[in-house]
Parts: C-alpha cells; sequence; structure tokens
C-alpha cells in the first residue's frame, strides 16, 4: 500500500499541470483532467490514514531467518526478494559477524579522542586489509555472482574498464583485477613502498591472466580503456578531442613506443635516451602521416606539455577553451622574435640584446594580460605552461 502523502502529492502534481494548460490556453474552465485530478486529491483526504507501512507478519521473517547465512540467502531468493536487497542483508550480517575481529586488532579506536591519530603501522594496515577481503570472500561464497555491485555506477565503471562483455566474462575479469589489486596491496604493505618495476610486472601479470580468458578483441578493448597508454592519452589529448577512430589509431603507434622505453630498471644511459628521442620523433612523424595536416598540427600541440598545462589552467580561471590556443599562438610569436634578435649574431652588443630581449618580455606581457584577464593571472601563467615567458630574457650570469 502506498503512503497517503505519495497519493496526495502525485494527484496534487497531476491537477496543478492541468490547471496550468487550463490558464496557459485562456480557458476559464478546468479540463477534464484537472477536474478528475481534484477529485482524487479530495478522496485521498477522505481517505483513512496509516500511520506507517503495512505491518509485516511476524511469521514471515521467522520462516526465513536462520543463522547459516548461505540457507538465509536461498531462503531469501525464494521469498522473491531482490538481489540487492539479499546482498544488503548478506554483508551486513558478515559484517557483524565481522566485528569482533576487526576491533581486536585496533581495541583502542573507539576510545581515542578525535584530536590523535594511531601512528603508521603497516602491519595493522595489512590486517586490516586482509580481514577485509575475508569478509569479501566470504559474501561471494554465500553468494557467487550475486556479491558483485550490479547498481548503474558500477555497472558503468566495469563498462569504461571492458567494454561490453557477457556478464560471465565480465565477472571473472572482475575476479581477476580484484586478485591482483590485492596482489599489489599486500606487497605494498609488507614492503612499505613499490618500486615502478614491481609495479610493471604486477600489471604484465594480470594482463597475461586476462589474456587467458579473453578473446584478442576484448583484450584490446580492456588494454584501450585501461591500459597505461589508453590512461597517458585521454590525459594528454583531452583538448586534441579525438575521435574514436583516431584514438585508436594513435594508440596502435604509441603503445608499443611505451612499451619499449618505459624505464622500469631505473635511469637509462644516454645511448638509451638519445635513442628514445630519435624513436619519439619518428613516432610524432608516424602520428602526424595518419592525420589531416590541420589535424596533425592540433594533435603536436596538444602533445606539449606546456600547452597541456595551460589548458588546465584556462579551465580553472573559467575562460573559453580557445584562450588556450591563443596563448600557444602567442608563445610561437615571441619565441621567434625572440629567436630573431639572437640571430642578429654579432651585430648586437649584450647589452643591446638584453635591452631588446626585455622589451619584447614587457611587450608579451601587456599582450597576455587582456587575454588572462589580469596581471595576477599571467604571473599564474608563467609557472603553469608559460615558462617560455620568464625565459625570453636570459638571467645573468653569477659574477666569476
Amino acid at each position: 500500500m502506498k503512503p497517503l502523502t505519495t497519493i496526495l502529492l502525485a494527484a496534487s502534481l497531476v491537477a496543478n499541470a492541468a490547471l496550468a494548460y487550463a490558464a496557459f490556453s485562456g480557458s476559464a474552465r478546468l479540463s477534464d483532467e484537472a477536474a478528475a485530478a481534484s477529485a482524487a486529491v479530495e478522496a485521498a483526504k477522505k481517505a483513512p490514514r496509516s500511520s506507517g507501512p503495512a505491518p509485516v507478519d511476524p511469521k514471515t521473517w521467522s520462516s526465513l531467518e536462520t543463522k547459516d547465512l548461505t540457507a538465509l540467502a536461498a531462503n531469501l531468493r525464494e521469498a522473491g526478494f531482490p538481489k540487492d536487497v539479499i546482498r544488503a542483508m548478506i554483508s551486513g550480517l558478515l559484517s557483524e559477524q565481522f566485528a569482533a575481529r576487526r576491533r581486536a586488532l585496533d581495541p583502542d579506536s573507539a576510545n581515542r579522542p578525535y584530536w590523535k591519530d594511531r601512528a603508521p603501522d603497516l602491519k595493522l594496515q595489512l590486517a586490516q586489509y586482509q580481514l577485509f577481503r575475508e569478509q569479501e570472500k566470504a559474501l561471494r561464497a554465500i553468494l557467487g555472482a550475486d556479491a558483485r555491485n550490479t547498481d548503474p555506477l558500477a555497472q558503468a565503471r566495469a563498462r569504461s574498464m571492458f567494454g561490453n562483455l557477457p556478464p560471465e566474462k565480465l565477472d571473472a575479469a572482475q575476479l581477476i583485477i580484484d586478485e591482483f589489486n590485492q596482489k599489489q596491496t599486500e606487497a605494498y604493505y609488507t614492503k612499505g613502498s613499490m618500486t615502478m618495476a614491481d609495479q610493471r610486472q604486477i600489471e604484465r601479470d594480470q594482463r597475461t591472466a586476462l589474456a587467458a580468458i579473453l578473446s584478442p578483441a576484448e583484450l584490446e578493448e580492456y588494454d584501450l580503456r585501461s591500459s597505461n597508454t589508453g590512461r597517458t592519452m585521454r590525459r594528454e589529448l583531452t583538448s586534441f578531442a579525438p575521435t574514436e577512430e583516431e584514438f585508436r589509431a594513435i594508440y596502435k603507434l604509441r603503445q608499443p613506443f611505451e612499451e619499449k622505453y618505459n624505464y622500469d630498471s631505473g635511469i637509462p644511459s644516454q645511448a638509451t635516451m638519445n635513442e628514445r628521442m630519435n624513436a619519439q620523433k619518428q613516432l610524432m612523424t608516424d602520428i602526424k602521416n595518419l592525420l589531416s595536416p590541420e589535424r596533425a598540427a592540433e594533435y603536436e600541440r596538444a602533445s606539449d606539455f606546456n600547452f597541456q598545462r595551460a589548458s588546465q589552467l584556462v579551465a580553472r580561471l573559467e575562460l573559453p577553451p580557445e584562450t588556450t590556443t591563443t596563448l600557444w599562438n602567442t608563445q610561437k610569436e615571441f619565441e621567434k622574435r625572440r629567436n630573431d634578435i639572437y640571430s642578429s649574431g654579432a651585430s648586437l652588443s649584450a647589452e643591446e640584446r638584453t635591452r631588446q630581449l626585455t622589451a619584447l618580455q614587457q611587450e608579451a606581457i601587456a599582450k597576455l594580460t587582456p587575454i588572462l584577464g589580469s596581471a595576477s593571472r599571467v604571473k599564474s601563467y608563467e609557472s603553469y605552461g608559460g615558462q617560455w615567458l620568464t625565459s625570453l630574457v636570459p638571467r645573468p650570469r653569477p659574477p666569476q
């Protein structure tokens, strides 16, 4: 039975909508719908008032209740309870069962003053995490695949990671992700830190495990969405706004490059760094050849670190997105003029060159101020994507 307030609200909304329509049309007479809705409101007002939801027969719960949570879950399913409700009930009962063990790990937590905190203890954090995982495992043993959260947000996260996998495969893939997340967390709590090489190895092992259950096409979808290369590209290419086709094509070129030059084992040699620099130039050429000349120029610009930083500043200042391109074009203009001054060579003394560069810097600041809106914002830009502005004038050499 619906609560009385719900009935009244629904009927009132219908009546208000009908009255608004009648007023809009210039009619002085209520429409049939409004009259019917008003009658419904009056009828609801006269209906007997309820003090709350309909009472539940105590025998209903007593016939379902049991200390065996597996049996309880089966009883709830048989009684027609929704999966989400069953999961919430079993999770709550499991939390009660594990509560004493949680308190035992940190017995002073309930009485610890709010202005104090326990000193960092990796062993305690590991034990708490392992207990959490044990509770999750117990929930899965009871509910099987129904233990997985199926709310729309959780499903959206799963699709963003794997694409549209069949439910059975998605559940198996999520179990693998959970397993390797546990390995990573426990490794951190055991060692106190993780090297990049450790992190990369766990990621490679995880991908190998996923490759055993996913088809090549499904694994490719996972890589596009969840690999380091995919995540980096999404972050870097926000202002480029690639189409899906562009994203996939660029990914195929960038992924092998980034896999080869990830430097898991520490600082590379100078020879390796030179090799990487040459490979990066070739990568940029290959990517630009994929695109139209206009899009190639946009990609090169969007790949520039300072352009990305300036784009973030522009967003934070709530300026139009095209402001970033204006800043970029201004930078290129003044860098060219700086190079022209330097190309004058011996025709300029050091003092005259510095004077011209200082004047050029002041002109650049004057041009940037109305673009960004204030002198203080120009100062922010200098340290957030606009380092070129500071470097227009060389720093004086320290005295000998």
